[in-house]
């Protein structure tokens, strides 16, 4: 096996070290600057947003055609009818948009 040396005074380096143990010099593998991440600019974050939204809105309205969640108005008497399942839809789309979020933002 290869053992990294001190490039300053070439004595053989410590698995795992920094600096070289005889005079203190960095050694090369740590001081190999570290890959940054770039920030994008607003507008192609506020585009990937909207891309977001729209996949997201397309998954919560095709599961609001399910008929779980219905809302009825009887017209004569202006009464109100909730399906029970209004609030389990709500809550699948919340935790829809969690994890859609949360593996995306979550792989880098």
């Amino acid at each position: 096996m290869d053992q990294e040396k001190c490039a300053q005074c070439g004595t053989p380096a410590s698995p795992g070290a920094k600096f070289c143990e005889n005079c203190g010099a960095p050694l090369a593998a740590a001081s190999q600057p570290v890959a940054q991440v770039q920030s994008q600019g607003v507008a192609i974050r506020f585009v990937a947003q909207l891309i977001d939204v729209i996949i997201l809105g397309i998954v919560f309205w095709i599961l609001g055609f399910t008929g779980a969640g219905t809302i009825t108005i009887n017209a004569s008497t202006a009464q109100i009818s909730i399906s029970p399942f209004v609030g389990l839809l709500i809550l699948i789309d919340v935790i829809i948009a969690f994890f859609y979020f949360t593996l995306l933002e979550g792989r880098n």
